[in-house]
Parts: structure tokens; C-alpha cells; sequence
């Protein structure tokens, strides 16, 4: 059997263990792992025997697996206990604490005493200054093996990698009741090695949820790649069906397929639901979006400079509604909805900013509040009012009808303006043709 030095990882120990069993039998096999412990010359590879055992014996043979690890845990030990005699006897007369010695130097405390007594004839005063040290300890010499046991693994582990309980079982043998004492006696003594393997295993989880998450994402975009590919050959009908739902993914995949920005898409189709059935065209289907987005940025543009200059006289004189509803048949409610998708617009906000702040001028308007108008003769908006007379609000209103303007107050006091001046044309022209 190929021993294992120390760093190295055994990750051939299933192959290995199927070729050793292919030339000895299980009998031989046994004495071969046992006397490999008894010449192992260090705890890793001790422990990494231990588990080999294990992994081909179970609880079989048991105690005699421990009676061999235990006695060569105490050779190893106490040969690093030789091999760093004048440290640990330095560190012991600096007031270190047994525990730390045992953790520093890989020995455990009956390694130490043995040193101590075997250098007793050299160091007669010395040591027998530093035997009290071992009265106060309060910890069995099998608690002192395991420790020493713990510690080794999860530094192998965090040497190697191997970043949870499943990697280590695969990689070493070791199984998880086991690896779960160790990690539970460095937690109680709050070792070092318990933080660098937690850390370690939190690494690799979220490793392992990014992978996932980015296996996740490449799905998702294969899935979104053939969606599109389907779009590009959806027949007439089926447009119009995605189209009469802006709020699906649906909507999305088919303005990313066409390359169209999507909320101004979405409200260009909620201001006006018919113009969906300009867009059953696969062929001018970008064509046309483009047609719709430079004819409302212009319009958004002029709206937004007039405003401005309306701003200017502390709007005085409200929005010429009459005259934007006379050029454009999309509602500005919708208009000021669609100028929020135009983000290199500057002040993009204004027109719905402006709608906000005068409702008054937006508000529909009935018969009866017709009636009411023509009784008083005065239509107010903003801070103007234009007086009128019953035949300028008459033509007012078959104006309105003519041309299938909203009735809305805006207008109404648009048209009315506009038949009075029409009114005040004619009769300055009568007086020059005189």
C-alpha cells in the first residue's frame, strides 16, 4: 500500500483500494493496512489508513483498527514531542498552556509527560518546576487523541480544498458522524481551523448557487432565443393576440425580437388599440414603429416648448388644446404617458407635470355644463376668461362637431376664442373693403 505524504490528496483511493483487493484477499488486505500504520510517520497518513479501513471493514474489526491507530497516534506524537523537546519545555516555562502546546506541536499530553520524564536525569529542577502544569488538566487522555485527530483532518481538508462533508467522504473515506465530531470539538475550543473551513464552505455554496444561478440564466436565454425565433415566424392573427396584452413576457420577447423599446411600444398600443393592426406586417413591422416614434417625439417636443413659453407668463394663458387636438388624434393624456418612454427627452415629465397641475383644463364637459356656460356668457381658464356671445359659442361647438374634436373645457374655450377672432377678421375686412 502507497502511503500518503503529507499534503497530498488521495483522490485515487477508490481505484487504489479496487487494486490492492484484486491482488491480496481480504484477510492479507487487513494485515496490509495495519502494518502500514505501524510505519506511518505522520498523523495524516495514520488517519487516512483509518479511514481506508473503514471504507472496505465497516464496523468490522473494529477494535482492533483502534487498538492499532491509538498506539501508533501515541508513537507519532510522541516522536514530534522529541522532535520539538526544547520549544515545548521553552513554551512551558513561558506559562503556555498544555492545550496549546498539544495544538502547536501536534503531541498530546501523555507525549509530553513521557518527554518530560525521559529528560528528568538532564533537567532534574527544571521539570520538576513544570510538573504542577499537568495537575490542573482536566481532559482524558482519548479527549487529547481526538483533538489532536480533529485538528489534523479540517487542516487537511482546508489544505486540499475539500469544502464539505460529501468532498471529504469521496476524496479521504471519512464518514460524516466522524467529520461532524471533529468540527464540533474545534468549535467548543474556537480553533482557528473551524473559521478557515466555515469560510471554505460558505465559499463553495456560494460558488455553487452561481453556478446554478448562471445554469439557471443559460437556460432561460436558450429558452429565449427560440421564443424569439418563433416570433419571427408568427403568423397575422397571432401578433394581434400578443399585441391585446402589453403586460406579458409575451410583449417583451416580441419587442426584443424586433428590437423595439418596450414601454413606449406598450403605451403607443394602450393610447390607441387599433393601431396594433398597423403591425400585422412581419416585414415593416420596425418600419413602422420608427414612423410612430419620430412623428410623437416631434409633437412631445413642440408640447413641451409650449408649455415653457407658457411658463414664462406664469401660465396666464392656458394650453392651446384646440389647436394640438386639430393636428393630432392621440388623446395628450396618452401623449404624456408615451413622453416618459423618451428618456433622452430633457423634461420629459412636463406635460404630465402640466395635465397635474390644470385639471380644470383637461375635464370633460356635458350638455348641461354647456348650458351653464352659455348662461353665464364668460368661459374661464387657467387665469383668463373670454366672454362670448350665443354665436360665437354656437359655431364653437359645430366646429367641434365638424371636425370630431374632444369635449373637453380646453377646446371648448379653444374654439370659442377662435370663432370670436374669426368674427373680429371678418368684420375688420368689411370696414377696409368698406
Amino acid at each position: 500500500i502507497t502511503l500518503i505524504k503529507r499534503g497530498e490528496v488521495m483522490d485515487n483511493l477508490q481505484s487504489l483500494s479496487k487494486k490492492v483487493e484484486a491482488l491480496l484477499t481480504k484477510e492479507e488486505l487487513k494485515e496490509a493496512i495495519l502494518n502500514a500504520m505501524d510505519k506511518a510517520d505522520s498523523i495524516e497518513e495514520l488517519l487516512v489508513l483509518k479511514w481506508q479501513f473503514n471504507k472496505i471493514y465497516g464496523t468490522a474489526a473494529r477494535n482492533i483498527k483502534k487498538n492499532k491507530f491509538n498506539k501508533n497516534l501515541e508513537r507519532i506524537t510522541y516522536q514530534n514531542a522529541i522532535n520539538n523537546s526544547s520549544l515545548i519545555i521553552e513554551d512551558l516555562k513561558n506559562s503556555k498552556s498544555i492545550l496549546e502546546i498539544n495544538d502547536k506541536y501536534c503531541t498530546t499530553t501523555s507525549s509530553v509527560e513521557r518527554l518530560l520524564i525521559n529528560c528528568f536525569e538532564k533537567l532534574e529542577e527544571e521539570i520538576l518546576k513544570l510538573v504542577p502544569k499537568f495537575a490542573s488538566i482536566d481532559i482524558s487522555p482519548e479527549q487529547d487523541r481526538e483533538f489532536l485527530c480533529a485538528k489534523i483532518t479540517i487542516n487537511m481538508l482546508v489544505e486540499t480544498k475539500t469544502a464539505t462533508l460529501l468532498q471529504a467522504k469521496k476524496k479521504f473515506g471519512i464518514n460524516s458522524q466522524e467529520l461532524g465530531n471533529y468540527l464540533n470539538i474545534l468549535k467548543l475550543r474556537n480553533h482557528p481551523l473551524i473559521f478557515k473551513f466555515e469560510k471554505l464552505n460558505k465559499n463553495h455554496i456560494d460558488e455553487t448557487y452561481k453556478a446554478r444561478s448562471n445554469m439557471n440564466l443559460e437556460k432561460k436565454e436558450i429558452k429565449r432565443q427560440k421564443r424569439i425565433a418563433e416570433i419571427f415566424n408568427l403568423e397575422s392573427q397571432d401578433i394581434i393576440k400578443i399585441l391585446s396584452n402589453v403586460e406579458t413576457v409575451e410583449f417583451e420577447m416580441f419587442c426584443k425580437a424586433y428590437n423595439l423599446e418596450v414601454r413606449f411600444f406598450a403605451n403607443l398600443i394602450k393610447s390607441n388599440q387599433t393601431i396594433k393592426y398597423k403591425f400585422t406586417n412581419k416585414d415593416t413591422i420596425k418600419e413602422t414603429y420608427n414612423e410612430y416614434f419620430l412623428k410623437y417625439q416631434e409633437v412631445i417636443k413642440k408640447i413641451i416648448k409650449e408649455i415653457y413659453i407658457l411658463k414664462e407668463t406664469k401660465f396666464k394663458e392656458p394650453l392651446n388644446l384646440y389647436e394640438y387636438y386639430l393636428h393630432n388624434t392621440i388623446d395628450i393624456n396618452s401623449l404624456a404617458k408615451i413622453a416618459l418612454s423618451y428618456s433622452h427627452i430633457e423634461r420629459r415629465t412636463l406635460i404630465l407635470e402640466y395635465i397635474n397641475n390644470f385639471r380644470d383644463l383637461f375635464s370633460p364637459i356635458d350638455k348641461k355644463s354647456i348650458e351653464n356656460i352659455k348662461r353665464i356668457g364668460i368661459i374661464s381658464c387657467c387665469q383668463k376668461s373670454l366672454k362670448f356671445t350665443n354665436t360665437d359659442i354656437k359655431k364653437a361647438l359645430e366646429d367641434i362637431n365638424d371636425k370630431n374634436l374632444p369635449y373637453i373645457k380646453g377646446v371648448l374655450y379653444g374654439a370659442i376664442k377662435n370663432a370670436h377672432e374669426l368674427k373680429d377678421t371678418k368684420q375688420k375686412t368689411k370696414k377696409i373693403g368698406g
